[in-house]
């Protein structure tokens, strides 16, 4: 492509955006003269094949492939030493995806609507960077052990052929977001019950034995199999040996000593205040706090004092209005306020001051009204659990910034047809069970891409990029 050798004499150029521009055929390997590009992208072109020489590129960090023709991706493309994220859902890629042992920098991988029969080679790849992977809609028939994955947060493999849920998958601390709908998954591992940052679990249209959690909430899910779980002969003979040796009152009386990673979990224990006296010990180790199944009625305002506070859990207490005054979490990243009774985030949106915030979940509240701008408050927002509550309205605003959404059981009445242009950054949108009667339920359960697709359906196609662009109502037939 003659245009590609002309880009490659333009020494210093750090992004190159050439999506929709109708380019065809193989890339060419001149692109690797371009020594300071960070980021590439030229989604929605009929590109076949891309170089192994970017693989080159020392600042490469972001390549961006969806909705081309590619058939394989080249291995050495993994050599950049920078490369954080790829995107290349959309393509033609087929047989396995991994031909190699380790991606050790790779940090977000969407491979979503192709032909993927593997994700590499054997049972076990080394990715020790991976945040969140993006395997929907392929053939896999089953995913490597991913015991090794520790950073993984998100785990989308809906629309495939596994059976089981991959080894190692109850191990994941980190993760907080798994969908597997519309595979052939029989049965769960009681440890799931464990996994104390999951937060949504998604296995709607499996053949599980235990029926039920194909409509349990998360929590619940979590709830009946820790029911089933039984103490291990050691965890018998460890607790004996705590006792012998006087420990249950120390236990007792540290109820408020976090865990050497920073995690202190004070569920269930009826509290409605903090006192700044238990929490000034720990103003720097704290890290963690779960404060689930309590009785607050707000955030606690001393918090404050937690400078390294990066995941707070309020679920299952009694919150009717998140803030009532200014509160600072510069470190904050997920935030938990499932299964209260907020009816509004606005107070949340005005007080709470958390640039790093990324996941918010506020399912199971009562929720009205119209979906604010989350990104308007925080900037790096990508995960937003809302099912369960009565939204009536969500906008492309709202959606903005956001991957992962879930507005399942809300009051929704129509979707603007504009949401469906949200495709290169909304990799998961749950609307299932709502009260618009389009797209119908065939769509909704053909998945996030299915739902986009259909919407972007209904906008004139010759208004997409003109500012005065008058949508379709989604009740609207052509």
């Amino acid at each position: 492509m003659e245009v590609f050798n002309v880009i490659a004499r333009i020494h210093g150029l750090r992004e190159l955006k050439l999506a929709e521009n109708n380019l065809q055929g193989d890339l060419p390997a001149s692109l690797c003269n371009l020594l300071e590009l960070e980021l590439f992208d030229v989604q929605s072109n009929k590109i076949t094949a891309i170089p192994s020489e970017l693989g080159h590129l020392p600042q490469l960090r972001s390549i961006n492939l969806t909705d081309n023709q590619i058939r394989a991706l080249p291995m050495a493309l993994f050599d950049a030493p920078s490369l954080m994220e790829l995107q290349a859902s959309k393509n033609r890629l087929e047989g396995t995806l991994f031909s190699i042992g380790a991606v050790p920098q790779l940090q977000e991988l969407n491979v979503a609507n192709n032909s993927l029969l593997a994700l590499c080679e054997g049972n076990s790849i080394d990715l020790p960077a991976i945040k969140s992977l993006v395997v929907s809609t392929n053939r896999l028939t089953t995913l490597p052990t991913v015991s090794d994955w520790t950073n993984l947060t998100t785990l989308l493999v809906g629309e495939n052929k596994l059976t089981a849920l991959p080894e190692g998958f109850a191990t994941l601390e980190q993760l907080r977001t798994a969908d597997f709908t519309g595979n052939d998954v029989t049965q769960l591992d009681e440890r799931i019950a464990l996994m104390r940052s999951l937060t949504s679990l998604t296995l709607a249209a499996n053949p599980l034995r235990d029926k039920k959690f194909l409509t349990m909430n998360t929590e619940d899910m979590k709830r009946d199999l820790a029911s089933r779980l039984q103490p291990t002969e050691g965890d018998v003979h460890d607790t004996d040996a705590a006792f012998a040796n006087g420990a249950a009152e120390g236990h007792a009386m540290s109820k408020w000593q976090p865990s050497p990673s920073g995690t202190l979990d004070l569920s269930g224990q009826a509290l409605s205040t903090i006192m700044e006296s238990d929490l000034e010990p720990f103003t720097d180790t704290i890290r963690q706090l779960y404060l689930q199944r309590n009785i607050f009625t707000s955030i606690p305002l001393n918090l404050s004092l937690l400078t390294n506070l990066t995941i707070l859990d309020l679920s299952r207490n009694s919150l009717e209005i998140a803030l009532t005054t200014p509160l600072h979490l510069p470190k904050l990243r997920e935030l938990r306020l499932a299964n209260n009774k907020l009816v509004s985030l606005s107070s949340l949106t005005t007080n709470l001051t958390a640039p790093l915030l990324q996941t918010l979940d506020v399912s199971h509240n009562r929720l009205t009204g119209a979906l604010p701008s989350l990104a308007l408050a925080y900037p790096e927002i990508s995960t937003l659990l809302a099912s369960d509550n009565s939204i009536a309205d969500v906008t492309p605003d709202a959606l903005d910034h956001l991957k992962i959404v879930n507005l399942s059981n809300n009051d929704l009445e129509r979707l603007e047809p504009a949401i469906g242009l949200l495709h290169h950054t909304l990799t998961s949108f749950d609307v299932a069970g709502n009260r618009f009667r389009v797209p119908n339920w065939q769509v909704l359960g053909k998945g996030t891409e299915a739902v986009l697709t259909w919407l972007r359906g209904r906008i004139p196609r010759d208004s997409w990029r003109s500012d005065g662009t008058e949508f379709f109502d989604a009740d609207d037939t052509f």
